[in-house]
């Protein structure tokens, strides 16, 4: 049997486990990083950094988004005030049908708004010319479950109100 000496313990780092514990159904993504396994303990998050005019050193990043939901499919709002971005926050939800609402955040951060829902995912999306409306397309989840949904074009006022699915009765997609 051989005792390590204090000093060669302090010689030695620390063994960092390269054992990875799975919790989740959806644990690898094509394309991920991290050999394409998802890492749910860092989920993504809005940062900005200002650009600086001709050779100033660049500005700190600024985090403005966080917790332990993360955030996709961001844009800025044409006046700047504002980011908005999709987000599935509900806790387990590779147990539950996809569902995706889109938010806003001010560009200094803050707690995010929920700007439209419906009941399914929010994908691409784009702002009125003035700011006052939004167009995304949107699939419905379905009740009971079903193994694909037609997606849809919705429309929603910023300032409130239900999201009005404009393309209901069009059949195709």
């Amino acid at each position: 049997e051989r005792a390590k000496t204090e000093e060669q313990e302090k010689k030695d780092p620390p063994r960092v486990s390269d054992v990875r514990v799975i919790r989740n159904p959806t644990y690898r993504a094509n394309g991920g990083a991290d050999f394409g396994f998802v890492d749910d303990d860092r989920p993504s998050h809005i940062w900005v950094v200002a650009v600086p005019a001709g050779t100033a050193a660049p500005a700190e990043p600024r985090q403005i988004t966080s917790g332990e939901f993360g955030v996709g499919n961001v844009s800025w709002a044409r006046d700047g005030s504002r980011l908005y971005f999709t987000s599935d926050r509900r806790a387990d939800n590779d147990y539950l049908p996809n569902d995706s609402d889109l938010f806003a955040i001010g560009r200094e951060g803050g707690e995010p708004q929920r700007v439209a829902s419906i009941d399914g995912g929010i994908g691409a999306y784009a702002l009125s010319p003035d700011g006052s409306r939004i167009a995304f397309i949107g699939t419905l989840a379905g009740n009971p479950e079903r193994s694909y949904s037609q997606s849809d074009l919705w429309v929603a006022d910023l300032s409130g109100g239900a999201p009005k699915n404009l393309t209901a009765d069009y059949d195709f997609d």
